[in-house]
């Protein structure tokens, strides 16, 4: 970038980052982009954000786990989206795992995927009375999940695990 050689990809795309974070704040400093710097952080983090995932996505496909196949349109029954999430503000202090359809499969946030994927396999069977085939994908889903998290050491990178859930359901 510009010039400037680093040591790994990651050391490249965090600079990267940085340097659109900047030319935001100038355009906002200099009253070419309305809104303030405030947005120009949220790009920085978004960056960053976007290729950690793309990060861990591709130290599990070496690992073998496939993100690509999708499944085919699996049966939820009378409940929309699985999805599981990743984050931090969920209901509980620091990084945890939740459905994104609060609504529907209404688990408190975890620390382990376990818990919300067992829970979610479960309301799928009885609430939403989703197909056989579905729950099976669900539980064989909820246990790639877990081999994800514990394939990770920084509690950060467990994420991939939400990823892994997600992609095995084509959600």
């Amino acid at each position: 970038m510009n010039g400037a050689t680093f040591l790994n990809a990651g050391a490249a795309i965090q600079r990267s980052c940085a340097v659109q974070k900047n030319a935001c704040s100038n355009a906002a400093n200099s009253g070419a982009l309305d809104g303030g710097t405030a947005q120009c952080d949220a790009q920085e983090a978004d960056c960053l954000g976007a290729n950690s995932l793309k990060r861990r996505r591709a130290a599990l496909r070496r690992r073998g786990v496939a993100f690509d196949k999708r499944q085919a349109a699996l049966d939820f029954g009378s409940c929309g989206s699985p999805a599981i999430e990743f984050g931090e503000n969920l209901g509980r202090s620091g990084l945890a795992f939740r459905n994104v359809n609060f609504q529907e499969f209404n688990q408190g946030a975890a620390l382990n995927i376990q818990i919300i994927g067992d829970f979610t396999c479960n309301r799928l069977a009885s609430s939403c009375q989703a197909s056989d085939e579905t729950v099976a994908a669900c539980k064989a889903a909820t246990q790639d999940a877990v081999a994800a998290q514990n394939s990770v050491q920084d509690v950060a990178d467990r994420g991939v695990a939400a990823d892994v859930f997600n992609a095995a359901l084509g959600v």
